[in-house]
Protein backbone atom coordinates (compact mmCIF):
# COMPACT_ATOMS: atom_id res chain seq x y z
CA UNK A 1 0.00 0.00 0.00
CA UNK A 2 1.19 3.31 -1.47
CA UNK A 3 1.16 5.96 2.06
CA UNK A 4 1.78 9.40 1.66
CA UNK A 5 3.03 12.05 4.75
CA UNK A 6 1.25 15.46 4.44
CA UNK A 7 3.70 17.98 5.92
CA UNK A 8 0.75 20.71 5.54
CA UNK A 9 -1.82 20.67 8.97
CA UNK A 10 -5.67 21.80 9.26
CA UNK A 11 -6.22 24.75 10.92
CA UNK A 12 -7.83 24.09 14.35
CA UNK A 13 -10.53 26.54 16.07
CA UNK A 14 -10.09 26.74 19.69
CA UNK A 15 -13.14 26.22 22.01
CA UNK A 16 -15.44 28.64 23.13
CA UNK A 17 -16.32 29.08 26.67
CA UNK A 18 -19.59 27.64 27.16
CA UNK A 19 -20.28 30.12 29.51
CA UNK A 20 -20.54 33.21 27.03
CA UNK A 21 -24.31 31.91 25.76
CA UNK A 22 -25.69 30.91 28.24
CA UNK A 23 -25.23 33.81 30.82
CA UNK A 24 -28.42 36.89 31.11
CA UNK A 25 -27.62 40.31 30.59
CA UNK A 26 -26.44 43.03 28.87
CA UNK A 27 -22.81 42.44 29.29
CA UNK A 28 -23.11 38.28 28.09
CA UNK A 29 -24.99 38.97 25.07
CA UNK A 30 -22.44 41.22 23.79
CA UNK A 31 -19.88 38.48 24.66
CA UNK A 32 -21.66 36.13 22.32
CA UNK A 33 -21.51 38.71 19.57
CA UNK A 34 -18.06 39.42 19.99
CA UNK A 35 -17.31 35.35 19.50
CA UNK A 36 -19.58 35.40 16.94
CA UNK A 37 -17.59 38.14 15.07
CA UNK A 38 -14.30 36.73 16.17
CA UNK A 39 -14.93 32.96 14.54
CA UNK A 40 -16.28 34.64 11.36
CA UNK A 41 -13.14 34.82 9.58
CA UNK A 42 -12.00 31.79 10.81
CA UNK A 43 -15.40 29.91 9.34
CA UNK A 44 -14.20 31.77 5.94
CA UNK A 45 -10.72 30.90 5.91
CA UNK A 46 -12.27 27.24 6.42
CA UNK A 47 -14.66 27.36 4.04
CA UNK A 48 -11.73 28.53 0.94
CA UNK A 49 -9.78 25.32 2.01
CA UNK A 50 -12.64 22.73 2.36
CA UNK A 51 -11.83 21.22 -1.13
CA UNK A 52 -8.51 20.25 -0.54
CA UNK A 53 -9.39 19.78 3.68
CA UNK A 54 -5.78 22.15 4.38
CA UNK A 55 -5.44 24.98 5.81
CA UNK A 56 -3.49 28.19 4.24
CA UNK A 57 -0.74 28.01 6.86
CA UNK A 58 0.20 25.55 9.72
CA UNK A 59 -0.74 26.00 13.12
CA UNK A 60 2.11 25.67 16.09
CA UNK A 61 1.93 22.27 16.83
CA UNK A 62 2.11 20.83 20.37
CA UNK A 63 3.90 17.70 19.90
CA UNK A 64 3.64 14.79 22.76
CA UNK A 65 6.63 14.64 25.25
CA UNK A 66 7.21 11.02 24.03
CA UNK A 67 10.61 8.89 24.08
CA UNK A 68 11.95 8.58 20.00
CA UNK A 69 11.54 4.75 20.08
CA UNK A 70 11.09 2.64 16.77
CA UNK A 71 8.99 -0.82 17.11
CA UNK A 72 10.46 -2.83 14.15
CA UNK A 73 7.88 -2.77 12.59
CA UNK A 74 5.04 -4.36 15.34
CA UNK A 75 1.85 -4.59 13.52
CA UNK A 76 -0.64 -2.10 15.64
CA UNK A 77 -3.72 -3.45 15.26
CA UNK A 78 -7.21 -2.11 16.58
CA UNK A 79 -10.16 -4.26 17.60
CA UNK A 80 -13.44 -2.07 16.10
CA UNK A 81 -16.77 -1.70 14.92
CA UNK A 82 -17.58 -2.79 11.31
CA UNK A 83 -20.14 -2.23 9.15
CA UNK A 84 -23.43 -4.04 10.44
CA UNK A 85 -22.95 -0.93 13.14
CA UNK A 86 -24.36 1.08 10.30
CA UNK A 87 -24.03 4.56 11.12
CA UNK A 88 -22.09 3.95 14.18
CA UNK A 89 -19.52 1.67 12.58
CA UNK A 90 -16.09 3.06 13.27
CA UNK A 91 -15.03 5.76 10.47
CA UNK A 92 -11.94 7.52 12.52
CA UNK A 93 -9.33 5.23 12.40
CA UNK A 94 -9.39 2.82 9.12
CA UNK A 95 -8.17 4.15 5.76
CA UNK A 96 -6.97 2.14 2.81
CA UNK A 97 -5.43 5.01 0.44
CA UNK A 98 -5.89 8.79 -0.34
CA UNK A 99 -9.26 9.07 -2.20
CA UNK A 100 -10.39 12.95 -2.01
CA UNK A 101 -12.22 12.95 0.63
CA UNK A 102 -11.44 15.22 3.66
CA UNK A 103 -11.94 12.88 6.56
CA UNK A 104 -10.70 9.75 5.10
CA UNK A 105 -7.36 11.69 3.76
CA UNK A 106 -6.56 12.75 7.45
CA UNK A 107 -7.19 9.87 8.54
CA UNK A 108 -4.60 8.34 6.19
CA UNK A 109 -2.00 11.16 6.69
CA UNK A 110 -2.49 10.32 10.50
CA UNK A 111 -1.58 6.82 10.17
CA UNK A 112 1.01 7.32 7.85
CA UNK A 113 2.73 9.74 10.24
CA UNK A 114 2.97 7.00 13.38
CA UNK A 115 3.72 4.48 11.24
CA UNK A 116 6.97 6.09 10.06
CA UNK A 117 7.62 7.49 13.19
CA UNK A 118 7.53 4.73 15.34
CA UNK A 119 8.09 1.89 12.58
CA UNK A 120 4.87 0.31 13.14
CA UNK A 121 2.29 -0.77 10.97
CA UNK A 122 -1.40 0.19 11.43
CA UNK A 123 -3.92 -2.48 11.24
CA UNK A 124 -7.60 -2.71 11.85
CA UNK A 125 -10.34 -5.74 12.21
CA UNK A 126 -13.62 -4.35 11.87
CA UNK A 127 -15.95 -6.79 13.30
CA UNK A 128 -19.75 -7.37 13.66
CA UNK A 129 -19.08 -7.88 17.40
CA UNK A 130 -15.77 -6.82 18.94
CA UNK A 131 -16.54 -6.58 22.50
CA UNK A 132 -17.09 -11.08 22.05
CA UNK A 133 -13.88 -11.44 20.00
CA UNK A 134 -12.03 -9.07 22.28
CA UNK A 135 -13.46 -11.21 25.82
CA UNK A 136 -13.07 -14.30 23.97
CA UNK A 137 -9.12 -13.40 22.90
CA UNK A 138 -8.58 -11.88 26.31
CA UNK A 139 -9.48 -14.47 28.20
CA UNK A 140 -7.95 -17.53 25.66
CA UNK A 141 -4.45 -15.18 26.78
CA UNK A 142 -3.99 -14.29 23.36
CA UNK A 143 -1.96 -10.43 22.60
CA UNK A 144 -3.40 -9.84 19.09
CA UNK A 145 -4.63 -6.64 20.01
CA UNK A 146 -3.40 -3.57 21.22
CA UNK A 147 -6.44 -1.27 21.55
CA UNK A 148 -10.18 -2.04 21.72
CA UNK A 149 -12.97 0.78 20.64
CA UNK A 150 -16.05 -0.62 21.65
CA UNK A 151 -19.23 1.73 22.71
CA UNK A 152 -19.01 3.13 25.87
CA UNK A 153 -21.46 0.75 28.09
CA UNK A 154 -19.32 -2.34 26.90
CA UNK A 155 -16.26 -0.54 27.87
CA UNK A 156 -17.67 -0.61 31.17
CA UNK A 157 -18.64 -3.85 31.78
CA UNK A 158 -15.06 -4.81 30.55
CA UNK A 159 -13.52 -3.09 32.76
CA UNK A 160 -15.46 -4.88 35.72
CA UNK A 161 -14.71 -8.17 34.11
CA UNK A 162 -10.78 -6.82 34.72
CA UNK A 163 -10.15 -6.96 31.23
CA UNK A 164 -8.76 -3.70 30.79
CA UNK A 165 -5.57 -1.70 31.58
CA UNK A 166 -5.72 1.52 33.99
CA UNK A 167 -4.67 4.02 31.86
CA UNK A 168 -3.47 6.29 34.15
CA UNK A 169 -0.84 4.02 35.02
CA UNK A 170 0.53 3.84 31.79
CA UNK A 171 3.67 5.49 31.70
CA UNK A 172 3.74 7.99 28.56
CA UNK A 173 -0.44 8.78 28.31
CA UNK A 174 -0.64 11.91 29.15
CA UNK A 175 -4.54 12.40 30.09
CA UNK A 176 -4.50 16.27 30.77
CA UNK A 177 -3.09 16.93 27.68
CA UNK A 178 -5.52 18.57 25.52
CA UNK A 179 -5.69 15.62 22.92
CA UNK A 180 -7.95 13.80 25.46
CA UNK A 181 -11.38 14.99 26.99
CA UNK A 182 -10.99 16.38 30.01
CA UNK A 183 -14.86 15.54 30.95
CA UNK A 184 -14.34 12.18 30.01
CA UNK A 185 -11.13 12.17 31.82
CA UNK A 186 -13.07 13.30 35.16
CA UNK A 187 -16.31 11.89 34.47
CA UNK A 188 -15.88 8.41 33.42
CA UNK A 189 -12.79 7.81 36.64
CA UNK A 190 -13.67 5.12 39.19
CA UNK A 191 -11.65 4.84 42.28
CA UNK A 192 -9.80 7.25 40.23
CA UNK A 193 -8.53 4.63 37.68
CA UNK A 194 -9.91 5.00 34.24
CA UNK A 195 -9.98 2.24 31.92
CA UNK A 196 -11.34 4.02 28.85
CA UNK A 197 -11.67 7.46 27.43
CA UNK A 198 -12.29 9.07 24.71
CA UNK A 199 -10.28 11.66 22.71
CA UNK A 200 -9.38 13.08 19.42
CA UNK A 201 -8.45 9.80 18.61
CA UNK A 202 -12.37 9.27 17.78
CA UNK A 203 -15.42 11.66 17.30
CA UNK A 204 -18.06 9.84 18.13
CA UNK A 205 -18.39 11.59 21.57
CA UNK A 206 -19.32 14.40 19.12
CA UNK A 207 -21.32 12.69 17.19
CA UNK A 208 -23.62 11.99 19.91
CA UNK A 209 -23.84 14.97 21.37
CA UNK A 210 -27.55 15.85 21.66
CA UNK A 211 -28.20 18.89 19.89
CA UNK A 212 -31.19 21.19 18.99
CA UNK A 213 -31.33 22.05 15.23
CA UNK A 214 -33.54 24.30 13.48
CA UNK A 215 -35.27 24.93 9.88
CA UNK A 216 -34.66 28.57 8.99
CA UNK A 217 -37.14 28.57 6.06
CA UNK A 218 -40.14 27.62 8.33
CA UNK A 219 -38.48 30.01 10.99
CA UNK A 220 -38.79 32.88 8.45
CA UNK A 221 -42.32 31.65 7.04
CA UNK A 222 -43.95 31.88 10.28
CA UNK A 223 -42.19 34.97 11.09
CA UNK A 224 -40.94 33.51 14.23
CA UNK A 225 -37.64 35.60 16.44
CA UNK A 226 -34.27 34.11 14.92
CA UNK A 227 -33.08 31.59 17.49
CA UNK A 228 -29.26 32.46 17.40
CA UNK A 229 -30.54 35.94 18.77
CA UNK A 230 -32.72 34.05 21.47
CA UNK A 231 -29.79 32.05 22.48
CA UNK A 232 -27.71 34.96 22.26
CA UNK A 233 -29.34 36.82 25.07
CA UNK A 234 -29.63 34.37 27.12
CA UNK A 235 -33.54 33.40 26.98
CA UNK A 236 -33.46 29.91 24.94
CA UNK A 237 -35.50 28.24 27.53
CA UNK A 238 -37.84 25.65 27.78
CA UNK A 239 -40.80 28.06 28.09
CA UNK A 240 -39.84 29.75 24.88
CA UNK A 241 -39.42 26.64 23.05
CA UNK A 242 -42.97 25.66 23.95
CA UNK A 243 -43.81 29.44 22.93
CA UNK A 244 -42.33 29.28 19.50
CA UNK A 245 -44.46 25.77 18.54
CA UNK A 246 -47.68 26.30 19.80
CA UNK A 247 -50.33 26.00 17.61
CA UNK A 248 -48.43 25.20 14.51
CA UNK A 249 -49.10 21.76 13.54
CA UNK A 250 -51.34 21.32 10.88
CA UNK A 251 -53.27 17.67 9.65
CA UNK A 252 -51.54 17.55 6.29
CA UNK A 253 -53.25 14.46 5.41
CA UNK A 254 -56.49 15.00 6.82
CA UNK A 255 -56.47 11.64 9.13
CA UNK A 256 -57.21 13.57 12.19
CA UNK A 257 -54.09 12.83 13.60
CA UNK A 258 -50.75 14.44 13.68
CA UNK A 259 -48.11 11.98 12.55
CA UNK A 260 -44.63 11.55 10.30
CA UNK A 261 -47.27 12.45 7.21
CA UNK A 262 -47.94 15.97 8.70
CA UNK A 263 -46.52 19.52 9.68
CA UNK A 264 -45.14 19.74 13.20
CA UNK A 265 -43.49 21.87 15.55
CA UNK A 266 -40.99 19.80 17.67
CA UNK A 267 -39.77 16.44 17.05
CA UNK A 268 -37.82 14.12 19.22
CA UNK A 269 -37.49 11.04 20.67
CA UNK A 270 -39.49 11.17 23.78
CA UNK A 271 -36.98 8.57 26.30
CA UNK A 272 -34.02 10.21 24.76
CA UNK A 273 -35.27 13.86 25.49
CA UNK A 274 -36.37 13.33 28.51
CA UNK A 275 -32.80 12.43 29.47
CA UNK A 276 -31.36 15.01 27.66
CA UNK A 277 -33.35 17.86 29.19
CA UNK A 278 -32.84 16.32 32.84
CA UNK A 279 -29.05 16.84 32.31
CA UNK A 280 -29.42 19.90 30.02
CA UNK A 281 -31.63 21.08 33.21
CA UNK A 282 -28.42 20.77 35.21
CA UNK A 283 -29.51 17.70 37.17
CA UNK A 284 -28.64 14.11 37.29
CA UNK A 285 -29.15 10.67 38.29
CA UNK A 286 -25.90 10.04 39.75
CA UNK A 287 -23.15 12.15 41.58
CA UNK A 288 -19.56 11.16 42.48
CA UNK A 289 -18.49 10.28 45.89
CA UNK A 290 -15.33 11.68 47.54
CA UNK A 291 -13.30 9.06 47.19
CA UNK A 292 -14.66 9.00 43.13
CA UNK A 293 -16.80 6.13 43.09
CA UNK A 294 -20.73 7.11 42.59
CA UNK A 295 -24.08 6.69 43.95
CA UNK A 296 -27.60 7.10 42.82
CA UNK A 297 -28.78 10.65 43.00
CA UNK A 298 -32.46 11.03 44.87
CA UNK A 299 -34.78 13.01 42.72
CA UNK A 300 -34.78 16.67 44.27
CA UNK A 301 -37.93 18.92 43.09
CA UNK A 302 -36.18 20.41 40.28
CA UNK A 303 -35.77 17.08 38.29
CA UNK A 304 -38.94 15.66 39.07
CA UNK A 305 -40.57 19.26 37.74
CA UNK A 306 -38.19 19.02 34.63
CA UNK A 307 -39.16 15.08 34.34
CA UNK A 308 -42.74 15.68 34.73
CA UNK A 309 -42.92 18.71 32.15
CA UNK A 310 -40.72 16.75 29.65
CA UNK A 311 -43.22 14.12 29.67
CA UNK A 312 -46.01 17.04 29.07
CA UNK A 313 -44.63 18.26 26.17
CA UNK A 314 -43.35 14.56 24.55
CA UNK A 315 -46.65 12.64 25.04
CA UNK A 316 -49.61 15.62 25.57
CA UNK A 317 -48.57 18.81 23.14
CA UNK A 318 -49.88 18.72 20.12
CA UNK A 319 -47.66 20.09 18.38
CA UNK A 320 -44.88 17.83 19.04
CA UNK A 321 -43.95 14.29 17.76
CA UNK A 322 -42.28 11.67 19.48
CA UNK A 323 -40.29 9.72 17.04
CA UNK A 324 -40.95 6.64 18.51
CA UNK A 325 -44.69 6.66 17.51
CA UNK A 326 -43.73 6.66 13.61
CA UNK A 327 -45.54 4.11 11.86
CA UNK A 328 -45.17 4.89 8.24
CA UNK A 329 -41.00 4.08 7.20
CA UNK A 330 -41.87 4.94 3.57
CA UNK A 331 -38.40 4.35 2.11
CA UNK A 332 -36.40 4.97 5.00
CA UNK A 333 -34.52 2.43 6.76
CA UNK A 334 -35.61 3.45 10.53
CA UNK A 335 -38.09 6.01 12.17
CA UNK A 336 -35.27 8.36 12.88
CA UNK A 337 -34.51 8.43 9.19
CA UNK A 338 -37.98 9.39 8.73
CA UNK A 339 -37.92 12.25 11.21
CA UNK A 340 -34.65 13.17 9.14
CA UNK A 341 -37.11 13.57 5.92
CA UNK A 342 -39.71 14.87 7.71
CA UNK A 343 -37.20 17.98 8.81
CA UNK A 344 -35.65 18.45 5.32
CA UNK A 345 -38.62 18.52 3.74
CA UNK A 346 -39.49 21.51 5.80
CA UNK A 347 -42.26 19.93 8.08
CA UNK A 348 -40.73 20.31 11.23
CA UNK A 349 -39.20 23.70 12.93
CA UNK A 350 -37.31 22.10 15.99
CA UNK A 351 -35.57 18.88 15.69
CA UNK A 352 -33.53 17.20 18.47
CA UNK A 353 -31.37 14.84 18.02
CA UNK A 354 -27.29 13.81 17.94
CA UNK A 355 -24.42 15.54 16.08
CA UNK A 356 -24.07 13.00 12.93
CA UNK A 357 -27.65 14.13 11.92
CA UNK A 358 -26.09 17.59 10.31
CA UNK A 359 -24.09 14.52 8.01
CA UNK A 360 -27.18 12.68 7.23
CA UNK A 361 -28.34 16.16 5.68
CA UNK A 362 -25.39 16.48 3.85
CA UNK A 363 -27.03 15.82 0.63
CA UNK A 364 -30.10 17.52 1.35
CA UNK A 365 -31.13 21.11 0.89
CA UNK A 366 -32.53 21.93 3.97
CA UNK A 367 -31.85 25.29 5.18
CA UNK A 368 -31.16 25.02 9.10
CA UNK A 369 -29.40 26.44 11.77
CA UNK A 370 -27.71 24.66 14.91
CA UNK A 371 -28.74 25.86 18.39
CA UNK A 372 -27.72 24.75 21.76
CA UNK A 373 -30.39 22.55 23.98
CA UNK A 374 -33.10 25.23 25.89
CA UNK A 375 -32.22 26.23 29.52
CA UNK A 376 -34.77 25.16 31.78
CA UNK A 377 -35.11 29.06 33.46
CA UNK A 378 -33.48 32.29 32.52
CA UNK A 379 -31.52 31.50 35.45
CA UNK A 380 -29.20 28.90 34.70
CA UNK A 381 -26.31 29.88 33.32
CA UNK A 382 -24.86 26.75 31.91
CA UNK A 383 -26.40 24.02 29.80
CA UNK A 384 -24.70 20.40 30.10
CA UNK A 385 -25.38 18.57 26.66
CA UNK A 386 -26.30 14.84 27.08
CA UNK A 387 -23.89 12.60 25.05
CA UNK A 388 -25.75 9.58 24.02
CA UNK A 389 -23.23 6.70 24.96
CA UNK A 390 -24.79 3.72 23.95
CA UNK A 391 -23.01 4.40 20.36
CA UNK A 392 -20.09 6.64 21.53
CA UNK A 393 -16.93 4.73 20.88
CA UNK A 394 -14.08 5.20 23.50
CA UNK A 395 -10.64 3.78 23.40
CA UNK A 396 -9.30 0.90 25.53
CA UNK A 397 -6.17 -1.15 26.46
CA UNK A 398 -6.34 -4.72 27.12
CA UNK A 399 -5.12 -6.18 30.34
CA UNK A 400 -2.24 -8.38 29.31
CA UNK A 401 -1.07 -6.13 27.31
CA UNK A 402 2.45 -7.07 26.48
CA UNK A 403 4.32 -4.10 25.76
CA UNK A 404 2.78 -0.88 27.69
CA UNK A 405 5.67 0.83 26.98
CA UNK A 406 4.90 0.80 23.25
CA UNK A 407 1.29 0.70 23.96
CA UNK A 408 1.32 3.80 25.68
CA UNK A 409 3.27 5.54 23.36
CA UNK A 410 1.26 4.44 20.34
CA UNK A 411 -1.72 5.66 21.62
CA UNK A 412 -0.79 9.14 22.68
CA UNK A 413 0.85 9.46 19.43
CA UNK A 414 -2.27 8.51 17.71
CA UNK A 415 -4.48 10.36 19.48
CA UNK A 416 -2.06 13.68 19.92
CA UNK A 417 -1.47 13.72 15.76
CA UNK A 418 -5.16 13.47 15.27
CA UNK A 419 -5.89 16.84 17.07
CA UNK A 420 -4.00 17.92 14.04
CA UNK A 421 -4.91 16.63 11.50
CA UNK A 422 -8.35 14.23 11.97
CA UNK A 423 -9.73 16.19 14.02
CA UNK A 424 -9.77 19.49 11.98
CA UNK A 425 -10.73 17.59 8.96
CA UNK A 426 -13.97 16.30 10.91
CA UNK A 427 -14.52 19.48 13.09
CA UNK A 428 -13.96 22.29 11.57
CA UNK A 429 -13.54 21.49 7.82
CA UNK A 430 -16.79 18.80 7.38
CA UNK A 431 -18.88 19.72 10.36
CA UNK A 432 -18.86 23.45 11.21
CA UNK A 433 -17.61 24.78 7.89
CA UNK A 434 -18.87 22.36 4.44
CA UNK A 435 -21.60 21.25 6.90
CA UNK A 436 -23.36 23.68 8.62
CA UNK A 437 -25.34 26.35 6.47
CA UNK A 438 -24.15 29.57 8.45
CA UNK A 439 -21.48 30.99 10.00
CA UNK A 440 -23.85 31.15 13.38
CA UNK A 441 -23.44 27.30 13.47
CA UNK A 442 -20.26 27.84 14.35
CA UNK A 443 -19.48 29.21 17.64
CA UNK A 444 -22.73 27.26 18.95
CA UNK A 445 -20.98 24.02 17.84
CA UNK A 446 -18.16 25.09 20.17
CA UNK A 447 -19.78 25.71 23.15
CA UNK A 448 -22.20 22.47 22.38
CA UNK A 449 -19.17 20.27 21.82
CA UNK A 450 -17.11 22.14 25.03
CA UNK A 451 -20.05 21.32 27.79
CA UNK A 452 -20.71 17.38 27.13
CA UNK A 453 -21.83 15.15 30.06
CA UNK A 454 -21.81 11.73 30.08
CA UNK A 455 -24.75 9.56 31.57
CA UNK A 456 -23.26 7.05 34.21
CA UNK A 457 -27.02 5.77 34.53
CA UNK A 458 -26.42 4.75 30.92
CA UNK A 459 -23.04 3.87 31.33
CA UNK A 460 -23.43 1.11 33.83
CA UNK A 461 -27.18 0.40 33.68
CA UNK A 462 -27.04 -0.46 37.65
CA UNK A 463 -30.22 -2.44 38.67
CA UNK A 464 -31.42 -2.51 35.47
CA UNK A 465 -32.39 1.13 35.87
CA UNK A 466 -31.78 2.61 32.11
CA UNK A 467 -34.81 -0.07 30.98
CA UNK A 468 -36.82 0.86 33.98
CA UNK A 469 -36.73 4.58 32.96
CA UNK A 470 -37.26 4.32 29.47
CA UNK A 471 -40.34 2.20 30.29
CA UNK A 472 -41.58 4.55 32.53
CA UNK A 473 -41.04 7.33 30.11
CA UNK A 474 -42.27 5.35 27.27
CA UNK A 475 -45.38 4.51 28.86
CA UNK A 476 -46.00 8.08 30.43
CA UNK A 477 -45.45 6.58 33.79
CA UNK A 478 -43.91 9.15 36.76
CA UNK A 479 -40.52 8.78 37.74
CA UNK A 480 -40.83 7.93 41.41
CA UNK A 481 -42.81 4.82 40.65
CA UNK A 482 -40.11 3.37 38.39
CA UNK A 483 -37.43 3.99 40.58
CA UNK A 484 -39.71 2.96 43.49
CA UNK A 485 -40.05 -0.41 42.02
CA UNK A 486 -36.04 -1.21 41.68
CA UNK A 487 -34.87 0.37 44.63
CA UNK A 488 -33.09 -2.20 45.97
CA UNK A 489 -31.93 -3.46 42.81
CA UNK A 490 -30.56 -0.13 42.05
CA UNK A 491 -28.26 -0.27 45.24
CA UNK A 492 -27.35 -3.58 45.27
CA UNK A 493 -26.67 -2.75 41.46
CA UNK A 494 -23.98 0.02 42.00
CA UNK A 495 -22.26 -2.07 45.22
CA UNK A 496 -21.73 -4.93 42.78
CA UNK A 497 -20.05 -2.45 40.29
CA UNK A 498 -18.10 -0.65 43.15
CA UNK A 499 -17.27 -4.37 44.41
CA UNK A 500 -15.60 -5.22 40.80
CA UNK A 501 -13.51 -2.26 40.86
CA UNK A 502 -12.60 -2.05 44.10
CA UNK A 503 -11.15 -5.46 43.97
CA UNK A 504 -8.93 -4.88 40.39
CA UNK A 505 -5.42 -4.59 41.14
Amino acid sequence: MLKKISTVFLAIILIISAFAFFSCGEQDSGGAENITDANTGENENAANNQDSGEAESEIEKVAPNLPDEKFNGHVFTFLLKGPSHNEWASIDIAAYEETGDVINDAIFRRNAYVEEKYDVQIAWNLNSDPVSVFRRSIRAGDTEFDLIMPDLPAAARLAGEGLLYDMKEMPHTDLSAKWWDQQAVKELSLGNRLYYCTGDLSFTAIDTIWIMMFNKTLIRDFGLEDPYDIVRRGEWTFDKLEEMIKGVSQDLNGDGIINEHDFVGFVATVDRQVRAFILSGGESFTEKTPDDYFQFRQPNQKFLEIYDRTMDLMHNNPDVLDINRIRDLGSSPHIWGVATDMFAENRIIFFSEVMQNIFRLRQRDANFGIIPLPKYSREQEFVPHYVFVDTTTVAAVPSNAPNIERTSIILEAFTAESTYTVMPAYYDVSLKTKLARDDESGPMIDLIRASRTYDLATVYDFGGIYGAVTNAINSNTSYLTAIERIESRIEAGIERILDQHRNLE
